[in-house]
């Protein structure tokens, strides 16, 4: 076998100067999911803060594909980042996008359609969480096609750098949260709370395309948002107008917008990269 490598100043100096920034970086992390339902109970009340926390569960599922696809291609992105190929991580971070999109854009357009009869799941009282859940799911579409920008600074060795990106999003959320929410209540909470998550996805996008070469937005993002919009955004759309804010209207989009937009994405499965995600999972499910 490989002989361990002996430990010295100058390894553990290189370990906790990555490990220590991520530590606190994660901390903000998670502080910046459950600061704005704290403040709510303490500025207004805590009815309204649990009604809110209910409201806006449905951020969630975006959220956990995203956070998947950053864990599964981030060893990659910082093998590619190490070795200098910025345009084969360029490729890969866009194709990571472009998924991003094709899973959250259909999903967030109907939740930002039809919020009430999503939040009536929850009680009718939930429903007063309405106008959070419409900016919170606009800012999944807006972020969305950025891709696991924050994975590349990351994966790039710059531990540093993305807990200051974490601790501004603290920032900004605790702020914004501390000015708006007094008077505007809890769609104020939902539009702070999406402004933090477009700039968690802009500003290392930013960073990652002026330091590292690595451009996020690209090709594919586009491609699949196009589609998403063409499709389910103008179903619903039309939906809405015809049937109004409810179950039966978001039944009637998803089913009509849902059946088109399939047709699109296996028509372009190969521009999107579609083949090449569902090989690599039956790949890992075969090697499992």
């Amino acid at each position: 076998g490989v002989p361990p490598v002996p430990v010295d100043r100058e390894i553990t100096r290189d370990f906790w100067s990555f490990t220590g920034p991520r530590a606190v970086g994660q901390a903000s992390e998670v502080a910046v999911s459950w600061i704005d339902t704290i403040l709510i109970a303490g500025i207004v009340s805590t009815t309204l803060a649990g009604i809110y926390a209910s409201g806006t569960r449905y951020l969630l599922p975006g959220l956990f594909a995203a956070e998947a696809l950053m864990q599964v291609t981030g060893p990659r992105i910082s093998g590619l980042v190490a070795t200098q190929r910025h345009a084969a991580a360029t490729h890969l971070v866009q194709a990571v996008a472009g998924w991003q999109v094709v899973v959250m854009w259909p999903l967030y357009a109907l939740i930002a359609v039809f919020p009430t009869p999503l939040l009536k799941v929850f009680g009718d009282e939930v429903v007063q969480a309405r106008g959070a859940l419409v900016w919170l799911a606009v800012s999944m579409l807006v972020a969305a096609p950025f891709g696991p920008a924050s994975s590349v600074i990351l994966m790039a060795g710059r531990s540093r750098q993305a807990m200051l990106n974490t601790l501004l999003l603290l920032a900004v959320n605790v702020g914004g949260n501390l000015l708006l929410v007094p008077e505007h209540g809890i769609s104020a909470a939902g539009l702070v709370w999406g402004i933090t998550i477009v700039v968690a996805a802009a500003l290392p996008s930013w960073q990652a395309h002026r330091t590292l070469r690595i451009a996020t937005l690209g090709r594919p993002a586009a491609v699949a948002a196009g589609l998403a919009g063409a499709t389910v955004g103008v179903a619903a759309l039309l939906v809405r107008l015809l049937l109004g804010d409810a179950f039966l209207a978001l039944i009637v989009a998803g089913s009509l917008g849902g059946s088109a937009y399939l047709v699109g994405l296996r028509a372009l499965r190969v521009e999107l990269g579609i083949d090449a995600l569902v090989d690599g999972i039956r790949r890992r499910t075969d090697d499992d």
